[in-house]
C-alpha cells in the first residue's frame, strides 16, 4: 500500500482532481467506500498536508489570551471525526484547550446542549459560518455569537451575531469588552 503511495502524482491535487472526495467538513464518505485508487489519493494527500494550514494561524495566541483571562476554551467542531481529530492534534490546538469536541450534526446546537447549559452558563461562540450563527442564536439566545469573517462578504454576514471580527484579536476584544 505505501510503496503504491508514493507512486501517485501529487499534481492532480493542484488540479483540483482531489476536490470531488472532500467536502468542508472532511471526506464526502467514508474511507472504505471509496474504490482502491480513491482510497490511495486520498491517504497521498492526507499524508503530504499540513493540517496546520487548516487552523487559523491566531488560535494559539488567542487560547492563551483566554487562559490569561480564565476562560475555559472547547473546541467544537463540525465534520468527520476522524479528519477533525487528526486537524486538532497535527495542529497542536489540543494542547491549548480543556476540551474539544467533534459533531456531525453542521449547525451544532444539539452538542452545544450536551457540554454545558446555554442558558444559564456564559458561552461565547466563535464560528464562520452564518448557518451556526443563526441557529445557535435561534435556539439559545443568550448565547454570545461572535461571527469569525476574515473576508469581507456583506452575503455571509448573520444579522444574529452579536459581534463581528475579522480575525481572533478582535474576536478577544469583544469578549474582553463584556462584564463578568
Amino acid at each position: 500500500f505505501f510503496s503504491q503511495l508514493k507512486e501517485i502524482n501529487t499534481d492532480k491535487f493542484k488540479k483540483k482532481e482531489f476536490y470531488p472526495f472532500l467536502d468542508k467538513s472532511g471526506l464526502r464518505k467514508p474511507i472504505k467506500e471509496f474504490k482502491f485508487e480513491e482510497a490511495l489519493v486520498v491517504a497521498k494527500w492526507f499524508f503530504s498536508i499540513d493540517l496546520k494550514k487548516f487552523v487559523f494561524e491566531d488560535s494559539i495566541s488567542f487560547a492563551n489570551l483566554l487562559k490569561h483571562h480564565g476562560y475555559e476554551k472547547h473546541i467544537l467542531t463540525f465534520g468527520q471525526g476522524w479528519f477533525q481529530e487528526k486537524k486538532i492534534e497535527y495542529s497542536g490546538l489540543n494542547k491549548y484547550f480543556e476540551k474539544y469536541t467533534i459533531t456531525p450534526e453542521p449547525t451544532k446546537v444539539r452538542a452545544i446542549s450536551a457540554l454545558c447549559n446555554p442558558y444559564v452558563d456564559e458561552i461565547f461562540l466563535l464560528d464562520d459560518s452564518k448557518k451556526v450563527i443563526d441557529a445557535m442564536k435561534a435556539s439559545f439566545p443568550r448565547i454570545m455569537a461572535i461571527q469569525v469573517l476574515r473576508e469581507n462578504n456583506p452575503e455571509k454576514i448573520s444579522s444574529n451575531a452579536d459581534a463581528i471580527a475579522k480575525n481572533l484579536g478582535e474576536a478577544i476584544g469583544a469578549i474582553l469588552s463584556r462584564p463578568r
